[in-house]
């Protein structure tokens, strides 16, 4: 080799050498704590990172002190699933983006990018819908499925499948062929164990994938940019540079984030002297010793307001009264709210209307459409809102409830009035995101319980 080629490679190599890491993850702790890292491994229960603080010693982190890990950047984080992706969720809170190959009353086969298939078990489903389709379900017995089809027909009662793999759905007199590949929405029936049946292992783990899929997962390990885990019957293998976010969410001693007792009332946005004190007084009329509010006026969303976060358990956001008409820092909270969600807090939003909606859109809460005010009218609680009216048996809606029409496939009605939902709910990780119609410039003593149900919502 010649002296100069050689000299050269000598050269490569050490500038290989001697390139720092990219510190792009922001690793938070159940503490509290921020730090920029760049990960290494996951190994003998313990997270390995490299700190910008000190990067030539590697940091390494026992799991249980450990909460969520996520890019610094977005760069493809919450970037949205096509349109035409099936989806398909689970009870243990997993979101799968991809194609279903087979459709059994038993059962799903389900390929998911990055991961690979999954065949997943009727009793560790919530339901699945087919890509771009909205068509809502309706509400079946115990042990019934749901079915609702691309025409709009929906149906309920007992799933059979024939040996030519021909589906059949029995109830109320009526026997009916469902073709899979006509189907809107399936909702399966939550079954109890069959003896024999052993409780899976509780997930260690809950990865965001950028293509907006959600895997809840265990026994996870990294090494050499490959993160590996287990979920659904089988070992998955993901490239680092596909994962957008990683929620250590059973690890910590505790079941949620931080005090169970602490709510972070923000108010940037709020009128300080109206809908952001009276929602205060609202919440603390319940009982003064049963939360402790904190307050924020915060603008900036960096490592002192994440910390202030992360120690409490809700994100209460009053009407937005002083939004600008183009919103701008909706994008900026995004990584900072979804870290908060998925390991264990909730985000109440009170009085949301245009631009708020947009807003939220910007924050990767939740996609929803004004349907207008309907103050004064009888609010109802719907079956999957009995949480959210727990010892409420109903009330009028306040001046000003706001009603919605709802975009995220994943949202659901918890209240309606006039037919509309005046209180929407949407599952993230081992949080809620959850949108309130009324404004609490005024309350009563149904409005002023709603709050205080869904604050205390797990």
């Amino acid at each position: 080799m010649r002296p100069a080629a050689a000299l050269l490679l000598v050269a490569l190599a050490l500038a290989r050498a001697e390139a720092p890491p990219s510190f792009d993850w922001v690793l938070t702790l159940e503490n509290g704590d921020v730090l920029h890292v760049s990960p290494v491994a996951i190994e003998q229960g313990r997270l390995v990172v490299r700190w910008e603080v000190s990067p030539d010693e590697p940091l390494r982190l026992e799991l249980k002190a450990v909460s969520f890990l996520s890019r610094a950047v977005e760069d493809g984080q919450g970037m949205a699933p096509l349109p035409d992706q099936d989806m398909l969720r689970l009870h243990d809170d997993s979101i799968l983006y991809g194609r279903a190959t087979s459709i059994r009353p038993d059962g799903i086969d389900f390929d998911v990018p990055q991961v690979g298939r999954l065949t997943v078990p009727a009793r560790n489903i919530l339901d699945f819908t087919r890509g771009g389709k909205q068509v809502q379900p309706p509400d079946a017995k115990d042990g019934e499925f749901a079915v609702a089809m691309k025409s709009g027909v929906t149906l309920a009662g007992k799933l059979l499948a024939d040996d030519g793999g021909r589906m059949t759905l029995e109830g109320n007199g009526l026997t009916a062929t469902i073709d899979p590949n006509a189907l809107a929405v399936l909702v399966f029936p939550r079954l109890p164990p069959t003896e024999g049946d052993e409780e899976p292992p509780a997930a260690g783990i809950e990865i965001k994938l950028r293509n907006g899929s959600v895997v809840a997962g265990r026994e996870p390990a990294l090494a050499e940019g490959t993160l590996r885990f287990k979920a659904g019957g089988i070992e998955a293998f993901v490239p680092v540079n596909d994962v957008a976010s990683v929620s250590f969410r059973e690890y910590g001693a505790a079941p949620g984030r931080g005090s169970l007792r602490t709510v972070l009332a923000w108010g940037r946005w709020s009128d300080p002297d109206e809908e952001f004190r009276r929602t205060i007084d609202a919440l603390k009329s319940l009982g003064e010793a049963r939360w402790d509010i904190q307050e924020s006026m915060a603008d900036r969303y960096d490592d002192a307001f994440r910390r202030k976060l992360f120690t409490a358990r809700v994100l209460l956001v009053p009407e937005m009264e002083r939004l600008p008409p183009t919103p701008t820092d909706g994008a900026e909270m995004r990584p900072v709210l979804e870290a908060f969600l998925r390991s264990g807090g909730n985000v109440v939003v009170c009085g949301a209307q245009p631009p708020h909606l947009q807003w939220l859109r910007d924050a990767g809460l939740i996609e929803l459409e004004s349907a207008g005010q309907v103050d004064g009218v009888e609010v109802i609680f719907t079956a999957k809102g009995a949480a959210a009216g727990k010892g409420i048996p109903g009330f009028q809606a306040v001046n000003a409830t706001f009603a919605y029409a709802i975009r995220s496939r994943d949202a659901i009605s918890l209240a309606e009035a006039a037919g509309k939902p005046v209180v929407v709910g949407r599952r993230v990780g081992r949080g809620w995101v959850i949108v309130l119609g009324p404004d609490y410039f005024m309350t009563n003593e149904g409005a002023t319980k709603l709050l205080g149900n869904l604050v205390g919502l797990r």
